[in-house]
């Protein structure tokens, strides 16, 4: 039979924490033995009995957590603030655990850091947990094999309108999926368009376009322009449970890695 995998949950009240621990009750692997919230949201849900009653697993600040040595995990899941994630990181850097991140809005100086801590602990950073985003990576990877580099690309996202980053994390990512291909040397970046230098010295942009209205969970699609016809590749979200699943996967998947840097796109390419 296999262990019990005991993971915490960063950023429980947020709409990816409560996706998670709804998730879990269908999972019978992990085990969640505690969640953190940040020390605002505790001083005013703390003396709430309805806490205890909704959770069978304290519900804790990171500083309280460091201070409790009775908690004993294996994986962090995080889904908070790239400020939040820098400091949970740090922890499971002292206790030697793994942590998986689906925080979006580092900043280049932030990633430079997440993956050197990741030569001390494994670390799964990935700004989409669906199976499906992360498939459109593959089969974008695959056509640029077959076409080179296109005329135009184009990369369209919306998301509801509480979300604060934009363009989003996905999008972002979507896009270094296309300059890593090509070794592109990045140019500049203003909120519509990413300029690269292609391997021919050549100046070459990709269009960033976003929307944020009403509760749409998400919604990329991603234009590609050739001189005779235009491919269009999009993925809809319909229900946030899609990226907890994912995540909880990669919590499984992690669990038996020493050390590292790894996206959610590692996890597929070992099964295809």
């Amino acid at each position: 039979m296999n262990q019990h995998i005991n993971i915490i949950i960063s950023g429980a009240y947020g709409k990816m924490g409560r996706s998670l621990i709804k998730e879990l009750k269908k999972n019978n692997q992990i085990i969640c033995v505690a969640a953190l919230i940040n020390p605002i949201t505790y001083h005013i849900q703390k003396n709430q009995k309805k806490i205890k009653k909704k959770f069978s697993f304290p519900i804790l600040t990171l500083e309280k957590l460091k201070k409790n040595t009775n908690i004993n995990f294996d994986v962090m899941i995080d889904f908070s603030t790239p400020e939040n994630s820098l400091e949970n990181i740090k922890f499971c850097l002292q206790r030697n655990k793994k942590i998986v991140i689906g925080t979006t809005g580092f900043t280049n100086t932030q990633m430079k850091k997440i993956k050197k801590y990741s030569k001390k602990i494994s670390i799964l950073c990935s700004p989409n947990f669906s199976l499906g985003i992360n498939l459109m990576c593959l089969i974008l990877e695959k056509i640029f094999k077959i076409l080179g580099e296109v005329n135009e690309i184009s990369i369209l996202e919306t998301h509801h309108s509480q979300k604060k980053d934009l363009p989003s994390g996905t999008s972002l990512y979507l896009q270094s999926i296309i300059t890593n291909f090509f070794n592109w040397k990045f140019l500049k970046k203003d909120i519509l368009n990413y300029y690269y230098l292609n391997t021919k010295n050549v100046q070459k942009k990709i269009g960033s376009s976003s929307i944020r209205i009403g509760k749409v969970i998400g919604e990329h699609t991603v234009i590609l322009s050739m001189k005779e016809e235009i491919i269009k590749i999009t993925h809809q979200a319909n229900h946030r449970n899609i990226f907890s699943r994912g995540a909880l996967n990669s919590v499984v998947w992690i669990n038996n890695k020493k050390n590292g840097f790894f996206t959610m796109e590692d996890t597929l390419k070992e099964v295809i």
